[in-house]
């Protein structure tokens, strides 16, 4: 009888290390799964950044007026940032 219990118990051990192992390896997936869209968020945002500041220079160059090309880069994300705005409340 005792043999049993001793068995009942360990099996109860076993099976709450293996949720307890399951939960742990879920949260590193997630954990993981965040970190890696964090990293992609701030290397297309520092490509973004970079893209726009080219994107201002040339259009300065080509109109001869460096200040008309980054004010067009910001008008143009204005612009995309109202239409965005707009779609959400439709």
């Amino acid at each position: 009888m005792l043999s049993l219990f001793k068995e009942i118990k360990t099996y109860l051990e076993t099976r709450y290390n293996i949720a307890r192992l399951d939960i742990t390896e879920k949260i590193i997936v997630v954990i993981s799964l965040i970190l890696q869209v964090i990293i992609i968020v701030m290397l297309v945002s520092v490509i973004l950044f970079f893209l726009s500041f080219a994107l201002a220079n040339f259009l300065g160059t080509y109109w001869n007026n460096p200040g008309l090309g980054f004010l067009t880069v910001t008008g143009l994300y204005i612009l995309l940032l109202l239409i965005f705005i707009i779609s959400e409340r439709l």
